[in-house]
């Protein structure tokens, strides 16, 4: 880990973080114990009070990284397994030399290219990288953390490590979803990192059999495994319920819209012909109600329909393109929607309910939003609008009221869509 980077930890390894990594030690003991309650550690999650420290275990755990029954060997053995795979990702023939070329140019050293072996693709990496340099210099803008040489690098190696593994042409819009994904996640995940003095050996070679928490949580958090950890993060949740397919197909025009393109080609003006459309469309009661297959279209109609029907068609009178915003707040973990360290938050709640719902609440989120802000945008012009939600809406927000309306949403969306 870069000299800087390691000497802001040691800045904030003050008596508070001793104690926020002493807390979250003992929240990797609540794991093992016969008593365990979801419930309660849930609780303590959305009232917004976990340490930054067990974030990146707890968003193992959601993801089903670290298995389940909780067991201190397995989590170990599966650990080791899942650094290994990324070791191997980067230790193919002309990884190192191609990632140690665009990182230089990334940091404003422009190489010669001749004499240097790079990697082969299915596509020209050079494309991506043009975005890629692009948006850490807007990430770097707002965070800090985006400076460092060293993160810099973590990003591009975890990009290019999964890019090894989806050898494909991506769309320009696909780039920069997946990258604010990735950016989101090393920001959120930074204050996990667990710095050791490069003389203690203890936790790097840490035994199979290991009972002592403390080295189990240090070994978890290894600060020289941060980018093989993100990795894995990374990768499972553009898995989830087909989620890098949504992003590449909703990029490239071919996820399948059928009820967005029917209803943007009434004419705002025929007001009661879209408010017909809506009701034979979105009505559950309707014998034409439509259900989509594309979520985000459900999203934009049904749901929101359900919750605040009114609110839908205001929205659409001003022909505000609807179903664009939820695909650009959906595709990118709410981007643009409030800073990273809120973010931050919102996933710990969208992936508490992944196992049973995938990516769903991050839709209740967004209606949430919608619907909170009502007030404050409404009576906007379109392209006001639109710059309203590019320009952090949610900033002076508590993120605790958005996640408290998102919870009665899901509930009321639940029960009506999804039989639960």
């Amino acid at each position: 880990m870069d000299s800087n980077i390691t000497s802001t930890r040691h800045r904030k390894s003050s008596l508070g973080r001793s104690s926020l990594i002493e807390r979250s030690i003992k929240l990797l003991e609540t794991f093992f114990s016969t008593d365990f309650e979801w419930e309660e550690f849930s609780t303590m999650v959305i009232n917004y009070e976990l340490p930054g420290e067990f974030r990146s275990i707890l968003w193992k755990v959601y993801l089903g990284i670290l298995p389940s029954p909780f067991s201190k060997k397995e989590w170990i053995l599966k650990t080791k397994a899942d650094r290994k795979e990324f070791e191997n990702i980067i230790s193919e023939q002309n990884f190192e030399n191609t990632l140690n070329y665009y990182n230089d140019r990334l940091n404003g050293q422009e190489k010669n290219i001749e004499n240097i072996s790079l990697m082969k693709f299915n596509f020209d990496f050079e494309y991506d990288f043009g975005f890629i340099k692009e948006e850490i210099n807007k990430y770097s803008n707002d965070y800090d953390i985006f400076k460092s040489e060293i993160l810099k690098k973590s990003f591009l190696s975890i990009y290019l490590a999964w890019r090894v593994q989806n050898n494909m042409i991506l769309n320009n819009n696909s780039i920069v979803f997946i990258s604010r994904i990735l950016a989101i996640l090393i920001y959120s995940l930074y204050s996990s990192i667990m710095h050791l003095n490069n003389n203690n050996n203890l936790i790097q070679e840490i035994d199979d059999n290991e009972e002592n928490l403390k080295n189990i949580f240090y070994y978890l958090n290894f600060e020289d495994y941060y980018d093989h950890d993100i990795f894995k993060i990374f990768e499972s949740i553009l898995k989830i319920s087909e989620f890098k397919n949504y992003i590449i197909n909703y990029s490239d025009g071919k996820l399948e819209n059928k009820l967005n393109q029917e209803i943007s080609q009434i004419n705002n003006s025929e007001e009661n012909n879209l408010i017909e459309i809506f009701e034979k469309k979105l009505n559950l009661e309707s014998e034409e109600h439509c259900f989509s297959n594309n979520f985000i279209e459900n999203v934009s109609f049904n749901f929101l329909f359900l919750i605040n029907k009114d609110l839908l068609k205001k929205l659409y009178s001003k022909e505000f393109n609807l179903y664009n915003f939820t695909a650009c707040y959906y595709l990118s973990f709410l981007f643009n929607a409030t800073k990273f360290e809120n973010i931050s938050y919102f996933v710990d709640i969208v992936l508490m309910h992944s196992k049973k719902e995938d990516l769903r609440f991050l839709g209740y989120l967004i209606i949430s939003i919608l619907v909170n802000l009502e007030n404050e945008y409404i009576d906007l012009s379109k392209e006001d609008i639109t710059n309203f939600f590019s320009n952090f809406p949610l900033m002076k927000k508590d993120p605790k009221d958005f996640v408290g309306k998102a919870l009665k949403i899901r509930k009321k969306i639940n029960k009506k869509f999804y039989n639960n």
